[in-house]
């Protein structure tokens, strides 16, 4: 044979290197005779160098054996090739099959001798899965030695990235060509060794890929990484057996309590003097962060950056197996456990006990937000935004007899203790029995005995108190969590934070108002009035006249109202590294002209209405919010049993509200369905609490009213009509008898904005001697970036540092921009389409 015939010529006449002796073609080379004796010889160096015993001792890195585990890899590759070339192959793969050496250095590598030996062992066989072809897997020369590997691994942790990063490319070719799956995933051979409820035992199956990877999935760094990569490419083929190990195995539990153990590592400071957006923009003042035990620690803000990020990807790794897993039960768990154990114990007891005035709620609201910006997933959105926005619903199942309720209402007024919640009444029908004492000489048990699952407070009701917080750092965060939720979740965000909105479901949206277009117009001009004037004097009072033309020309009415309002806005005006146009008050950035909002909010309105992402698995969406929202535990059929009961018993339904839809000709009739509507969603407290903060506007810093117009905006670009026409012209619709209470008018975002409008009036009359304007000019162009802030003139009135003055002369700049954007969602809704029913026929 060539290969005897080149053995015995010994390495004096070829030589091991890879460059051709002169005058001989390199072509010789890739001769197979070559390739083998290349081979024998590397082979013959690491049995060689493992037999040493003064290597034992020695680190792998010092022996030749990583460089002939290479020159193996190389020639396995060069015969591969000329197999692809049609030169005959030699047979060097055969011999590496049927000689098992794969298995051999698998064997010598366990001892771990050199030091090293194993990870470089490892490494060569991840190499060989990724030059080679994945169909050679089907040899048991080759996926025996790598369950044994695996199997080594799970006996020790020394060689885990190196083995994850091997398994990840394993769990990829898995993927890729199902039918190897059974290779590894086989029949246990020896099943009264296992143990009793393991995930072996109950599916009759081995699968130590899995049970190495899951070691990993709840892993910070690198490793978790590797670890939940590859678990994704395996999740994608759970399906009957396969499916039960994974919930036998508690893959589930893990994954959720990797999420958990990634968000209990972060941060739960930040430190007081850090701003809002210095800490997430990178431009922070301090570096100083407190951990847990209060110690001042020095961190640069890039890590705690990186701290959040870290987050993300796990959560986006739990999506990831939401969206792939074609099991049920698998993504069922996976949610409950999302539900019940992350959001439910972990991220609310955070929350709960953090304080606003050590930076512990400030970070508790930046996760929140990220995690708001990450989810995508229908039911996964669905359960966070129940967990942030629901209120406490009481259980009807709870205390349904009316003599009960009343015999207990007598014996608490012959009580001198203090009185349960009527909340608490409902929810715990044992209540009465704690506090009734039980002789004339036992007093009453006092309110702490009470459990403490029946005086949870609810997430929505302490993120609702934060916006009256007296920390500024909390309030802006707050309003920011608030508006992300809207920009990312409009339907079910807007579903749970208007609780009077008439609707029976988060995913559903409101009933329409169907207005024409006359009324549009009409309606919409108002703001268009409000907008900066064409004259220096902001304050002039311009009257839009609508002519009372035939609804036949609805088009060129509206086309003439904008050319009234955007004069000269498409005027270019070029300036170095900005893009200006002539507006109404001179050259101002493009970005802040009216034809931009406007153009902006159409774009930003006819991209709207995507499908959300599903979870690939049928799931019940609604038993598992239904759960949560009950206080039930995950695996508890009693309280599954219940919420069937209270489920199948139907909930509040107002699908035929939209049957009674009308056309709204200016004032909404008294007693018409929308009226009832629209008065329902002005009374909602959280509506009210928003707009109240509004009607305050002045008396908040600029970045305070920065962040919430930006939620306002978001809130009236949500796409629930009924909210929009309430929030837009609530005084309106409802006539001068819409009223809340005998002395104030209904609120609506125009009664808001003439009124801080007034304000301005009125503080502009102070200045007689016309310093108003060119104050208010000189800020404009600082926050525009035309001016910088050292040119800005300093006026005396100052409080805490703050100039007092040049706040609200910011202020104003900010009210100015926000009418034109309301106006560009306006104008966005009507000209998109499919939002407003507005009629022009």
């Amino acid at each position: 044979m060539a290969f005897d015939f080149f053995t015995s010529m010994g390495s004096s006449m070829l030589g091991l290197g890879t460059t051709a002796p002169k005058g001989r073609p390199s072509s010789v080379l890739l001769q197979p005779g070559v390739l083998q004796y290349k081979y024998q010889r590397a082979w013959d160096n690491i049995v060689l160098d493992c037999e040493t015993e003064a290597n034992w001792r020695r680190p792998v890195d010092a022996t030749d054996i990583p460089r002939n585990l290479n020159i193996i890899v190389d020639i396995l590759v060069k015969e591969h090739a000329t197999v692809d070339g049609g030169v005959d192959p030699g047979g060097i793969t055969e011999r590496f099959l049927s000689d098992d050496l794969l298995g051999k250095l698998v064997s010598f590598s366990e001892a771990d001798c050199p030091q090293g030996f194993r990870g470089q062992v490892i490494s060569f066989v991840a190499q060989l899965l990724l030059v080679l072809d994945p169909q050679i897997l089907v040899h048991a020369a080759v996926h025996r030695p790598l369950l044994n590997l695996i199997k080594q691994g799970l006996e020790s942790q020394k060689y885990a990235k190196e083995l994850l990063t091997l398994e990840l490319d394993l769990a990829a070719k898995l993927y890729d060509y199902p039918h190897l799956l059974p290779l590894f995933f086989s029949k246990n051979e020896n099943p009264a060794v296992l143990e009793v409820g393991s995930a072996a035992l109950v599916t009759g199956h081995d699968f130590v890929l899995l049970d190495h990877i899951l070691r990993y999935v709840h892993a910070d760094g690198e490793e978790g990484d590797l670890a939940r990569d590859a678990s994704l490419f395996l999740v994608e083929l759970a399906a009957g057996d396969l499916a039960t190990y994974f919930e036998v195995a508690d893959f589930p539990a893990v994954a959720i309590a990797g999420l958990g153990s990634m968000y209990s590592l972060l941060p739960q400071y930040v430190a007081r003097g850090i701003k809002w957006e210095q800490q997430f923009k990178g431009r922070s003042a301090s570096n100083a962060f407190r951990d847990s035990g209060q110690r001042l620690l020095r961190r640069p803000i890039e890590v705690f950056k990186e701290d959040g990020e870290a987050l993300i990807r796990v959560l986006q790794f739990i999506q990831s197996v939401v969206l792939r897993c074609p099991d049920s039960g698998i993504t069922t768990s996976i949610l409950e456990d999302f539900q019940g154990t992350f959001l439910d114990n972990i991220v609310s007891s955070g929350f709960t006990s953090s304080s606003d005035f050590d930076g512990s709620t400030v970070a508790a609201l930046f996760y929140m937000t990220k995690m708001a910006e990450t989810l995508k997933e229908e039911c996964l959105v669905a359960i966070f935004t129940q967990f942030l926005l629901s209120s406490d619903a009481v259980d009807e199942e709870e205390e349904t007899d009316e003599a009960k309720k009343k015999a207990f209402r007598k014996s608490m007024n012959r009580r001198s203790v203090i009185r349960p919640s009527s909340a608490l009444m409902m929810s715990n029908p044992l209540a009465p029995m704690m506090n009734r004492p039980q002789s004339p000489f036992v007093t009453a048990q006092p309110p702490t005995s009470i459990p403490k699952k029946d005086i949870k407070l609810q997430i929505r009701d302490i993120l609702l108190s934060k916006l009256a917080s007296l920390s500024e750092e909390v309030v802006i965060a707050t309003l920011h969590l608030l508006r992300t939720l809207l920009q990312h979740h409009p339907v079910r965000t807007t579903s749970l934070l208007i609780e009077r909105l008439p609707h029976s479901d988060a995913s559903t949206t409101s009933p329409t108002l169907k207005i024409s277009a006359q009324t549009h117009l009409w309606l919409l001009s108002r703001y268009f009035a409000l907008t900066p004037a064409d004259s220096p004097d902001p304050a002039t009072t311009r009257q839009i006249h609508i002519r009372s033309d035939p609804l036949d020309q609805p088009l060129q009415l509206f086309s003439s109202i904008m050319d009234s309002f955007v004069s000269g806005g498409d005027s270019i005006v070029s300036t170095p590294g900005r893009i200006m146009v002539q507006g109404p008050l001179g050259v101002v950035p493009v970005e802040t002209s009216l034809s931009r909002y406007v153009s902006a909010s159409v774009a930003k309105a006819s991209q709207e209405g995507g499908k959300p992402l599903r979870a690939r698995a049928d799931v019940d969406l609604d038993e598992i919010l239904l759960l949560g929202s009950a206080g039930g535990s995950k695996g508890n059929e009693v309280d599954r049993e219940r919420v069937r009961r209270k489920r199948a018993r139907g909930q509040i339904n107002f699908a035929d509200a939209t049957q009674h839809e009308g056309e709204v000709a200016g004032v909404l009739g008294r007693g018409s369905v929308e009226r009832g509507w629209v008065l329902e969603v002005c009374k909602d407290a959280s509506l009210r609490k928003v707009l109240d903060m509004l009607g305050g506007f002045f008396s908040h810093s600029y970045s305070v009213n920065l962040a919430l117009t930006g939620l306002v905006t978001n809130l009236l670009a949500s796409p629930t009509p009924l909210v929009y026409h309430t929030l837009l012209s609530a005084d309106l619709l409802l006539g001068p008898r819409g009223i809340l209470s005998p002395f104030s008018p209904t609120p609506s975002l125009y009664t808001i904005l003439l009124k801080l409008r007034r304000e301005v009036s009125d503080r502009r009359s102070t200045h007689g001697d016309g310093s108003f304007e060119e104050l208010l000019l000189l800020t404009r162009e600082e926050l525009f970036g035309q001016r910088r802030a050292t040119e800005v003139q300093k006026l005396s009135v100052t409080n805490a540092g703050v100039d007092l003055e040049i706040e609200f002369f910011k202020n104003v700049v900010l009210l100015e921009e926000f009418v034109k954007e309301v106006v560009g969602v306006a104008v966005g809704h009507a000209v998109a389409g499919g939002y407003d029913l507005v009629l022009y026929a």
